[in-house]
C-alpha cells in the first residue's frame, strides 16, 4: 500500500508500508531482475534523484515537478549538493525502491555510483539504475538511450515498472569502473575516465565553446573538431600531452608520452561512437601518443567504427579488467576533476556489472551491447 506523505526539504516522497523483499545473491545486477520478479504483485515504486543546479534541470524542474504529480508510487528527492546523496540513497534503501532514477549530470551520476559501491545501502542488491538528461553532455544518459526530457523519460520507466517483464527485458548491464590513488578517502565510481589531453581538453571546452550557448550536439561537434586540429600545430594545441607508464592486467606495460589516456564503460561515446563494438565486460581503454596526423587518423576509423581493429603506431586499443597507471596531476571521471595522489599511481578496476534501464531498441539485450 502507499500513502502520500508530507514535503520536507525538497524531498517529495510516497512511501512504501509493505516489507522489503530480500533475497541473499552475489552479484548486484542479477539480484536486481530477480527481485522485479518477486515483486511483480506491488505497485511499482521509483526513487528519483533530482540535482536541481545541473544545466538543463535549471529549465525543466517545473515540467518534471508537474509530471510526478501524475505518476503514483514515486520519492523524488532534490538535491542543493553532491553530500546530499547519501541521504537520498538511504531513504530509498529504506522504502525498498526497485528503481533508482538519477535525474541529473554525468558528476552526479558518478557521486551515486560511488556512494552506491562504497556505502552499500542496498547490500549486494542494487536496484537497475536508470540515467535521465539532466546534465549538459549527458554521456551515459545518451548510452542508454534516456536522453530525451526527463519528464518523458520519467513517464516512460514509470510505465516499464508497472511490468516487472517489460522492465527486466529493458535492462542492460555495466560495469563501472572504481579509481583508486587519487588524494582524498575510498575510492570513486563512473563510467568515463580522461587523461593527459582528454582532461585538458574538456576543461578548454567548458571555458571556450560551451559558453557560446549553443546547441549540445553543435558544442561537442565544435569542440571535438577544433582540439583535433589544434594538434597540427605544435605547441598551440590544448591536448597537453602527459608522461605515463600503463600497466594493463598486470601483464603489459605502454610507456612514453600520451596526448590521449581514456577508459570506458559506456557501449557509445557521443554521437554513438564506439570504442568497442560493444560493452563487454571490463574497461574499454585507449592511449594516444602524440601527433596531430595520428590523433586525426585515430578519430577517422572512431567515426568509421574501425578504432578497435586499426593497427596505426602510437595508438593503443584494449579492454581489460585492471588499469595501473603511473603519473602526476589531474584526472577527470564523468565531468569531475580529481588530483592524483603524490604516490602518482591510480588504480582502474571493472566493477561487477550493474544493472541499468535502456530505452534503446536492440536485439539482444545484455552486456554486450
Amino acid at each position: 500500500m502507499i500513502r502520500p506523505v508530507a514535503k520536507n526539504r525538497g524531498i517529495h516522497k510516497r512511501m512504501w508500508d509493505d516489507s522489503t523483499v530480500t533475497k541473499s545473491s552475489g552479484d548486484a545486477a542479477r539480484g536486481a531482475e530477480d527481485a522485479l520478479v518477486e515483486r511483480s504483485g506491488e505497485s511499482p515504486l521509483i526513487g528519483v534523484i533530482s540535482n536541481i543546479n545541473a544545466t538543463r534541470n535549471r529549465q525543466r524542474m517545473g515540467k518534471l515537478r508537474a509530471r510526478l504529480a501524475t505518476l503514483p508510487g514515486v520519492i523524488h528527492y532534490e538535491l542543493a549538493q553532491v553530500e546530499e546523496i547519501s541521504q537520498a540513497l538511504a531513504l530509498f534503501a529504506a522504502c525498498g525502491v526497485r528503481m533508482i532514477a538519477i535525474n541529473a549530470g554525468d558528476g552526479t551520476v558518478q557521486a551515486t555510483i560511488s556512494l552506491l559501491h562504497r556505502d552499500k545501502p542496498f547490500r549486494e542488491r542494487i536496484p537497475p539504475i536508470a540515467v535521465l538528461a539532466g546534465g549538459k553532455t549527458n554521456l551515459i544518459a545518451r548510452d542508454l538511450g534516456t536522453h530525451g526530457r526527463p519528464e518523458r523519460v520519467l513517464a516512460r520507466l514509470a510505465a516499464l515498472a508497472r511490468h516487472p517483464d517489460g522492465l527486466k527485458a529493458a535492462l542492460v548491464r555495466r560495469s563501472t569502473i572504481a579509481v583508486s590513488g587519487h588524494e582524498g578517502d575510498g575510492s570513486l565510481g563512473g563510467m568515463f575516465f580522461g587523461l593527459a589531453g582528454v582532461a585538458s581538453g574538456i576543461r578548454w571546452a567548458r571555458r571556450r565553446i560551451h559558453p557560446l550557448g549553443l546547441p549540445d550536439g553543435i558544442e561537442n561537434a565544435l569542440a571535438i573538431l577544433m582540439l583535433a586540429t589544434s594538434t597540427l600545430v605544435p605547441g598551440h594545441s590544448p591536448l597537453v600531452p602527459q608522461p605515463a607508464r600503463i600497466l594493463i592486467d598486470g601483464e603489459r606495460w605502454i610507456e612514453g608520452r600520451f596526448t590521449v589516456i581514456l577508459a570506458t564503460t559506456v557501449a557509445r561515446l557521443l554521437f554513438g561512437l564506439r570504442l568497442m563494438p560493444h560493452a563487454g565486460e571490463g574497461i574499454q581503454f585507449c592511449a594516444v601518443e602524440p601527433g596531430g596526423m595520428r590523433l586525426l587518423k585515430g578519430l577517422w576509423a572512431l567515426i568509421r567504427g574501425r578504432l578497435h581493429r586499426a593497427r596505426f603506431p602510437g595508438i593503443h586499443v584494449d579492454r581489460a579488467r585492471r588499469i595501473e597507471i603511473q603519473t602526476s596531476g589531474l584526472f577527470v571521471i564523468d565531468g569531475e576533476y580529481y588530483p592524483i595522489a603524490r604516490q602518482g599511481r591510480l588504480k582502474l578496476e571493472a566493477t561487477p556489472p550493474l544493472a541499468f534501464v535502456s530505452l534503446r531498441r536492440e536485439k539482444g539485450r545484455g552486456s554486450r551491447r
